[in-house]
């Protein structure tokens, strides 16, 4: 069915991609791998082993989950209960990788807000998961859940944490809230990752210089255009007065019942692009 799906759209639209969601590997659907263009990975530390994955970081009574969790299962994002769990991020996304095609890469996407279920991540989380998941092979893009905005200022404390604030803020220094502070991790981050790209793509090629340009024979170039295009307006209205008199000629002869009937079958202007 997904495979119907692409192939329509890319009849119609073959620059459009094909990106969904996954939250594990493909061990459990390996085709489901081959027909997606940009596999879009979040990570919730969702693996199989109980003492380091899933919910075992968070399964202390300490730790804050969301409001509609009341079993305590599934991933962790549990406030700090949630932050050692970001080492595990290579080896899931390594699992990802492995199901899809060899150079195929992926979006890695993490969560900077709170969940319903999981919990609501600290700051140094957010810090160290977005960090170590810009430094992982076959990692195209990274996506940051929700959208932030880092608005001034972002320097109540050293980044990259920028102080603390809010229910599960983490690291000290002076208070900015929560949101505030995502926002400021996430900016310097990707500002961070964009310069790091920077340092390592080559150069760009310089632009080809301007020629000089002398005002004088400029000035002769404008006076030549502007008398030849008065020609080409004198020539085409001699050439209307030309067409008019031969029309009226042609008219006169078809009037007269003469040679000038002839047909003028096959000159229609057909649309520019064929349309109807």
């Amino acid at each position: 069915m997904v495979a119907q799906i692409t192939a329509g759209m890319r009849a119609r639209a073959p620059w459009l991609v094909l990106a969904s969601v996954v939250y594990s590997s493909f061990a459990a659907v390996p085709d489901l791998a081959l027909v997606l263009d940009a596999p879009v990975f979040f990570f919730r530390n969702e693996g199989s082993d109980a003492a380091t994955r899933g919910a075992g970081p968070c399964a202390a009574p300490g730790c804050v989950w969301g409001p509609d969790n009341h079993e305590r299962a599934g991933g962790c994002l549990a406030g700090v209960c949630s932050e050692p769990t970001t080492y595990n991020a290579p080896a899931e996304l390594t699992a990802v990788l492995a199901g899809l095609p060899p150079g195929r890469t992926l979006v890695a996407g993490y969560y900077a807000t709170g969940h319903s279920l999981l919990g609501q991540p600290t700051a140094r989380y957010v810090s160290r998961l977005l960090q170590t998941l810009a430094l992982q092979d076959r990692v195209a893009g990274i996506m940051t859940y929700t959208l932030k905005s880092a608005f001034a200022p972002c320097a109540a404390a050293a980044e990259p944490l920028y102080g603390s604030g809010g229910s599960g803020g983490g690291g000290g220094g002076t208070a900015l809230a929560l949101e505030h502070q995502f926002g400021c991790i996430v900016a310097s981050a990707y500002a961070a990752i964009a310069g790091s790209a920077a340092a390592v793509a080559p150069p760009l090629p310089a632009p080809p210089a301007v020629p000089s340009v002398d005002a004088a024979a400029a000035d002769a170039r404008v006076v030549s255009v502007a008398t030849l295009a008065v020609s080409s307006v004198l020539s085409a209205l001699g050439g209307a007065l030309a067409a008019a008199a031969a029309a009226g000629a042609w008219a006169a002869a078809r009037k007269g019942g003469g040679r000038g009937e002839t047909t003028r079958e096959g000159t229609r202007e057909e649309p520019l692009l064929g349309l109807n």
